[in-house]
Protein backbone atom coordinates (compact mmCIF):
# COMPACT_ATOMS: atom_id res chain seq x y z
CA UNK A 1 0.00 0.00 0.00
CA UNK A 2 1.42 3.40 -1.06
CA UNK A 3 1.52 6.63 1.33
CA UNK A 4 -1.60 8.54 1.95
CA UNK A 5 -2.19 11.71 3.38
CA UNK A 6 -2.92 10.65 6.36
CA UNK A 7 0.85 8.51 6.52
CA UNK A 8 1.62 12.02 6.11
CA UNK A 9 0.12 13.86 8.87
CA UNK A 10 0.99 10.83 11.25
CA UNK A 11 4.63 11.10 10.50
CA UNK A 12 4.22 14.66 11.74
CA UNK A 13 2.47 13.70 14.89
CA UNK A 14 5.29 11.31 15.71
CA UNK A 15 7.83 14.01 15.43
CA UNK A 16 5.97 16.03 18.68
CA UNK A 17 6.41 13.29 20.85
CA UNK A 18 10.10 12.31 19.96
CA UNK A 19 11.95 12.43 23.58
CA UNK A 20 14.61 14.80 22.09
CA UNK A 21 12.31 17.10 20.34
CA UNK A 22 9.94 17.28 23.80
CA UNK A 23 13.81 18.54 25.75
CA UNK A 24 14.34 21.18 22.43
CA UNK A 25 11.19 22.35 22.41
CA UNK A 26 11.52 23.13 26.76
CA UNK A 27 14.40 24.30 26.59
CA UNK A 28 13.79 27.34 23.43
CA UNK A 29 10.93 28.29 24.59
CA UNK A 30 12.73 29.79 27.52
CA UNK A 31 14.39 32.27 25.14
CA UNK A 32 10.97 32.96 22.99
CA UNK A 33 8.20 34.73 25.00
CA UNK A 34 5.26 34.03 21.83
CA UNK A 35 6.39 29.88 22.86
CA UNK A 36 6.93 29.87 26.94
CA UNK A 37 3.06 29.83 27.63
CA UNK A 38 2.81 25.93 25.78
CA UNK A 39 3.69 22.93 27.77
CA UNK A 40 4.54 20.98 24.91
CA UNK A 41 4.52 20.73 21.01
CA UNK A 42 1.22 19.00 21.07
CA UNK A 43 -0.15 21.59 23.43
CA UNK A 44 0.65 24.37 21.06
CA UNK A 45 -0.81 22.17 18.16
CA UNK A 46 -4.28 22.32 20.07
CA UNK A 47 -3.91 25.91 20.67
CA UNK A 48 -3.31 26.91 17.23
CA UNK A 49 -5.97 24.42 15.63
CA UNK A 50 -8.35 26.23 19.05
CA UNK A 51 -9.08 29.41 16.81
CA UNK A 52 -11.64 30.58 19.90
CA UNK A 53 -8.54 30.89 22.13
CA UNK A 54 -6.35 33.39 20.69
CA UNK A 55 -6.21 36.59 18.18
CA UNK A 56 -4.69 36.71 15.23
CA UNK A 57 -1.70 38.91 16.37
CA UNK A 58 -1.28 35.88 18.61
CA UNK A 59 -1.56 33.93 16.44
CA UNK A 60 1.18 35.60 13.81
CA UNK A 61 3.79 36.03 16.63
CA UNK A 62 3.76 31.96 17.80
CA UNK A 63 3.93 30.97 13.57
CA UNK A 64 6.98 33.91 12.95
CA UNK A 65 8.39 32.31 15.79
CA UNK A 66 8.04 28.75 14.68
CA UNK A 67 9.22 29.98 11.26
CA UNK A 68 12.46 31.59 12.39
CA UNK A 69 13.50 28.64 14.62
CA UNK A 70 12.91 26.21 11.63
CA UNK A 71 15.26 28.51 9.13
CA UNK A 72 17.94 29.03 11.82
CA UNK A 73 18.69 25.69 13.45
CA UNK A 74 19.44 22.35 12.06
CA UNK A 75 17.63 21.64 9.12
CA UNK A 76 17.02 18.14 9.60
CA UNK A 77 14.99 18.70 11.95
CA UNK A 78 11.39 19.27 11.02
CA UNK A 79 9.98 19.81 14.59
CA UNK A 80 8.68 23.32 14.28
CA UNK A 81 7.79 22.94 10.45
CA UNK A 82 5.52 19.75 11.74
CA UNK A 83 3.94 22.37 14.81
CA UNK A 84 3.33 24.65 11.92
CA UNK A 85 1.46 22.60 9.64
CA UNK A 86 -0.17 20.12 12.15
CA UNK A 87 -1.60 23.80 13.53
CA UNK A 88 -2.68 25.06 10.27
CA UNK A 89 -3.85 21.13 9.44
CA UNK A 90 -7.49 22.57 8.41
CA UNK A 91 -6.08 24.74 5.61
CA UNK A 92 -3.65 22.16 4.88
CA UNK A 93 -6.28 19.94 3.87
CA UNK A 94 -8.32 22.08 2.15
CA UNK A 95 -5.37 22.94 -0.32
CA UNK A 96 -4.89 18.80 -0.17
CA UNK A 97 -8.28 18.36 -1.41
CA UNK A 98 -7.98 21.11 -4.06
CA UNK A 99 -5.07 20.01 -5.78
CA UNK A 100 -4.99 15.91 -5.54
CA UNK A 101 -6.79 14.99 -8.46
CA UNK A 102 -4.11 16.95 -10.52
CA UNK A 103 -1.84 14.37 -8.70
CA UNK A 104 -0.83 10.74 -9.24
CA UNK A 105 -1.01 9.70 -5.39
CA UNK A 106 -1.14 11.36 -2.22
CA UNK A 107 2.42 11.20 -1.33
CA UNK A 108 3.62 13.69 -4.72
CA UNK A 109 0.24 16.06 -3.68
CA UNK A 110 1.66 15.76 0.07
CA UNK A 111 4.88 16.76 -1.46
CA UNK A 112 4.00 19.32 -3.60
CA UNK A 113 2.26 21.26 -0.76
CA UNK A 114 5.52 20.39 1.33
CA UNK A 115 7.92 21.98 -0.74
CA UNK A 116 5.52 25.20 -0.97
CA UNK A 117 5.28 26.04 1.86
CA UNK A 118 9.23 25.25 2.36
CA UNK A 119 9.59 27.77 -0.54
CA UNK A 120 7.52 30.48 1.36
CA UNK A 121 9.45 30.28 4.27
CA UNK A 122 12.00 32.43 3.15
CA UNK A 123 9.78 34.94 1.64
CA UNK A 124 10.44 37.57 4.32
CA UNK A 125 7.25 39.64 3.10
CA UNK A 126 4.69 37.01 3.43
CA UNK A 127 5.96 36.80 7.49
CA UNK A 128 5.54 40.43 7.79
CA UNK A 129 2.54 41.38 7.12
CA UNK A 130 -0.74 39.89 9.10
CA UNK A 131 -3.00 36.88 8.52
CA UNK A 132 0.00 34.73 7.63
CA UNK A 133 -1.73 31.27 8.30
CA UNK A 134 -4.53 32.34 5.16
CA UNK A 135 -1.73 33.76 2.84
CA UNK A 136 0.80 30.51 3.58
CA UNK A 137 -1.82 28.30 2.97
CA UNK A 138 -3.25 30.05 0.07
CA UNK A 139 0.64 30.52 -1.57
CA UNK A 140 1.17 26.48 -1.25
CA UNK A 141 -2.62 25.95 -3.25
CA UNK A 142 -1.39 28.31 -5.67
CA UNK A 143 1.97 27.35 -6.14
CA UNK A 144 1.02 22.96 -6.06
CA UNK A 145 -1.61 23.72 -8.69
CA UNK A 146 0.56 26.20 -10.88
CA UNK A 147 3.29 22.93 -10.83
CA UNK A 148 0.86 20.21 -11.41
CA UNK A 149 -1.14 21.90 -14.20
CA UNK A 150 2.66 22.48 -15.81
CA UNK A 151 3.80 19.23 -15.37
CA UNK A 152 0.26 17.94 -17.11
CA UNK A 153 0.86 20.52 -19.97
CA UNK A 154 4.33 19.27 -20.76
CA UNK A 155 3.16 15.80 -20.58
CA UNK A 156 0.33 16.08 -22.97
CA UNK A 157 1.39 18.82 -25.24
CA UNK A 158 4.03 18.39 -28.40
CA UNK A 159 5.66 20.89 -29.81
CA UNK A 160 8.91 20.99 -32.52
CA UNK A 161 12.36 23.36 -32.80
CA UNK A 162 10.15 25.46 -35.43
CA UNK A 163 7.65 26.58 -33.05
CA UNK A 164 10.13 27.27 -29.86
CA UNK A 165 12.12 29.30 -32.42
CA UNK A 166 9.32 30.97 -33.78
CA UNK A 167 7.69 31.32 -30.40
CA UNK A 168 11.29 33.10 -29.59
CA UNK A 169 10.97 35.69 -32.51
CA UNK A 170 8.05 36.40 -31.56
CA UNK A 171 8.85 37.54 -28.27
CA UNK A 172 11.89 39.37 -29.46
CA UNK A 173 9.05 41.64 -32.10
CA UNK A 174 7.24 42.19 -28.79
CA UNK A 175 10.21 43.64 -27.16
CA UNK A 176 11.41 45.95 -30.07
CA UNK A 177 8.04 47.02 -30.01
CA UNK A 178 7.35 48.05 -26.69
CA UNK A 179 11.27 49.56 -26.24
CA UNK A 180 9.87 51.73 -29.01
CA UNK A 181 6.95 53.38 -28.06
CA UNK A 182 7.11 56.48 -30.33
CA UNK A 183 7.49 54.57 -33.22
CA UNK A 184 4.14 54.81 -35.05
CA UNK A 185 2.59 51.46 -35.66
CA UNK A 186 2.23 51.74 -39.40
CA UNK A 187 2.11 49.15 -41.88
CA UNK A 188 5.30 48.52 -44.14
CA UNK A 189 4.94 49.67 -48.05
CA UNK A 190 5.35 46.91 -50.75
CA UNK A 191 8.62 48.10 -51.37
CA UNK A 192 9.94 47.44 -48.34
CA UNK A 193 8.96 43.98 -47.67
CA UNK A 194 11.35 40.89 -48.33
CA UNK A 195 10.92 37.26 -49.67
CA UNK A 196 12.40 36.11 -45.66
CA UNK A 197 10.16 38.52 -44.29
CA UNK A 198 7.22 36.69 -46.12
CA UNK A 199 8.08 33.71 -45.34
CA UNK A 200 10.13 33.99 -41.74
CA UNK A 201 10.72 30.29 -41.30
CA UNK A 202 13.37 29.58 -38.15
CA UNK A 203 16.78 28.51 -39.21
CA UNK A 204 16.18 24.76 -37.72
CA UNK A 205 13.42 23.93 -39.75
CA UNK A 206 12.53 20.79 -38.16
CA UNK A 207 9.01 20.66 -37.67
CA UNK A 208 8.79 17.20 -36.22
CA UNK A 209 6.28 17.10 -33.12
CA UNK A 210 7.92 15.33 -29.92
CA UNK A 211 6.98 15.45 -26.21
CA UNK A 212 8.23 18.44 -23.57
CA UNK A 213 10.81 15.92 -22.11
CA UNK A 214 12.18 15.33 -25.06
CA UNK A 215 12.50 18.48 -26.61
CA UNK A 216 13.82 19.62 -23.45
CA UNK A 217 16.57 16.75 -23.66
CA UNK A 218 17.74 17.55 -27.05
CA UNK A 219 18.14 21.10 -25.73
CA UNK A 220 20.46 19.90 -23.66
CA UNK A 221 22.37 17.72 -25.44
CA UNK A 222 22.12 19.20 -29.06
CA UNK A 223 22.59 23.06 -28.17
CA UNK A 224 24.24 22.48 -24.73
CA UNK A 225 21.75 24.44 -22.63
CA UNK A 226 21.55 23.43 -19.07
CA UNK A 227 18.87 21.61 -18.00
CA UNK A 228 17.60 24.68 -16.05
CA UNK A 229 17.75 26.61 -18.63
CA UNK A 230 16.14 24.59 -21.10
CA UNK A 231 13.28 24.43 -18.88
CA UNK A 232 13.14 28.10 -18.45
CA UNK A 233 12.40 28.29 -22.37
CA UNK A 234 10.22 25.47 -22.32
CA UNK A 235 8.52 27.04 -19.28
CA UNK A 236 8.09 30.77 -20.52
CA UNK A 237 7.97 30.15 -24.67
CA UNK A 238 5.92 27.29 -24.92
CA UNK A 239 4.16 26.61 -21.50
CA UNK A 240 3.40 30.53 -21.20
CA UNK A 241 4.28 30.55 -17.59
CA UNK A 242 5.20 34.34 -17.35
CA UNK A 243 9.08 35.13 -15.92
CA UNK A 244 7.86 36.91 -12.92
CA UNK A 245 5.92 33.58 -11.95
CA UNK A 246 9.09 31.88 -12.74
CA UNK A 247 11.17 34.04 -10.39
CA UNK A 248 8.99 33.11 -7.23
CA UNK A 249 9.02 30.08 -7.91
CA UNK A 250 12.51 29.45 -8.05
CA UNK A 251 12.91 32.08 -5.30
CA UNK A 252 14.90 34.78 -7.28
CA UNK A 253 14.65 38.18 -7.95
CA UNK A 254 12.77 38.89 -11.45
CA UNK A 255 16.33 40.29 -13.13
CA UNK A 256 17.67 37.34 -11.94
CA UNK A 257 15.54 35.65 -14.10
CA UNK A 258 15.13 37.56 -17.22
CA UNK A 259 19.15 37.53 -17.05
CA UNK A 260 18.64 33.75 -17.10
CA UNK A 261 16.14 33.62 -19.67
CA UNK A 262 18.05 36.08 -22.39
CA UNK A 263 21.30 34.13 -21.69
CA UNK A 264 19.63 31.04 -23.07
CA UNK A 265 17.98 32.16 -25.62
CA UNK A 266 21.38 33.76 -26.73
CA UNK A 267 22.91 30.27 -26.13
CA UNK A 268 20.37 28.67 -28.16
CA UNK A 269 20.77 30.92 -31.48
CA UNK A 270 24.34 30.21 -31.08
CA UNK A 271 23.68 26.57 -31.29
CA UNK A 272 21.97 26.35 -34.22
CA UNK A 273 24.05 24.94 -36.51
CA UNK A 274 24.58 22.09 -33.92
CA UNK A 275 21.02 20.55 -34.86
CA UNK A 276 20.69 18.52 -37.96
CA UNK A 277 18.74 20.43 -40.65
CA UNK A 278 16.38 18.82 -42.81
CA UNK A 279 16.53 19.79 -47.03
CA UNK A 280 13.91 21.76 -48.24
CA UNK A 281 13.15 23.77 -51.24
CA UNK A 282 11.02 26.75 -51.47
CA UNK A 283 9.67 28.48 -54.90
CA UNK A 284 8.32 31.86 -54.30
CA UNK A 285 6.41 32.31 -57.32
CA UNK A 286 2.81 30.09 -56.98
CA UNK A 287 4.64 27.52 -54.09
CA UNK A 288 5.60 30.04 -51.48
CA UNK A 289 6.11 27.93 -48.40
CA UNK A 290 5.92 24.63 -50.24
CA UNK A 291 8.39 22.52 -48.20
CA UNK A 292 9.71 19.85 -50.81
CA UNK A 293 8.12 16.39 -50.82
CA UNK A 294 6.02 17.51 -47.82
CA UNK A 295 3.55 20.51 -48.80
CA UNK A 296 1.45 21.74 -46.50
CA UNK A 297 -0.98 22.62 -49.56
CA UNK A 298 -3.04 21.03 -51.87
CA UNK A 299 -2.56 20.55 -55.30
CA UNK A 300 -5.26 22.04 -57.19
CA UNK A 301 -3.81 21.81 -60.64
CA UNK A 302 -4.02 18.26 -60.77
CA UNK A 303 -0.19 17.86 -62.22
CA UNK A 304 3.07 17.17 -60.41
CA UNK A 305 4.38 20.21 -57.82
Amino acid sequence: MGFTWKDFRKGMQTELTVASNIRLFDRIKQTHPALARFDSPEHLVDWLLDYESHGIDAEDDVLRSLRNLHTAGDQNSTLWLAILLLGLWPAMEWAFCRIRRLYPSDAEAAGSIWDAVCGRLEKNGLWEKPRIAKRLMYAAWTNSRRQALRELSRKNRETSLDQLMGALAQADNKLEKAQRPGEEDTPHSPKSITPAALISLPEIFDSEKQPMDVLQDRLVHEAGLSRSDAELLIDHIIIGEKLVDLAKAHGISSSAIRKRFQRAKAQLRESQGDFPKKPVTFFLSGDLGRQEGNSPFPNTTGGDA
